[in-house]
């Protein structure tokens, strides 16, 4: 086979492969193909084979009302969000693990679980936003009713 044959095969084969991650090596007349990929989701999936479900509640610390938006997590491996009355369902591998909260305006917590398998828990303003609010006023400035 002629280089210049070699080549345009390659080239035709490369065009109809495009996209599809595979290739061709016509000169070595092989197929190639990317190398798989780690599976994260399958790692997630036996790490959670025997899963169980833990149910809470995130409030605001200051004012105790519920909070909603705040995401619970384990290990980036499941995450849940609370509804709108600050309510989550969360599944773990055990009750003795921690699982983290955050949320906008919140400070990042851990919470141990240890042995618990409902959970009631408080959040605090994340103290640089709240004092960036107070610092952002000038000095002498009024503010607005």
């Amino acid at each position: 086979m002629s280089v210049h044959s070699t080549y345009l095969i390659t080239l035709s084969l490369g065009i109809f492969l495009l996209g599809t991650g595979l290739g061709a090596d016509a000169q070595n007349k092989t197929a190639t193909s990317p190398a798989k990929p780690a599976r994260p989701a399958a790692a997630k999936a036996a790490q959670l084979a025997h899963a169980v479900s833990v149910n809470g509640t995130i409030a605001d610390a200051a004012t105790g009302k519920p909070v909603a938006g705040i995401q619970l997590s384990y290990k980036d491996v499941t995450a849940s969000i609370t509804d709108s009355i600050g309510n989550f369902s969360l599944q773990v591998p055990n009750y003795n693990v921690s699982i983290t909260a955050t949320g906008e305006g919140y400070q990042v917590k851990e919470i141990a679980l240890q042995g618990r398998k409902q959970v009631t828990a408080s959040l605090y303003e994340d103290a640089y936003n709240s004092l960036y609010d107070v610092a952002y006023m000038p000095f002498g400035a009024t503010p607005k009713s």
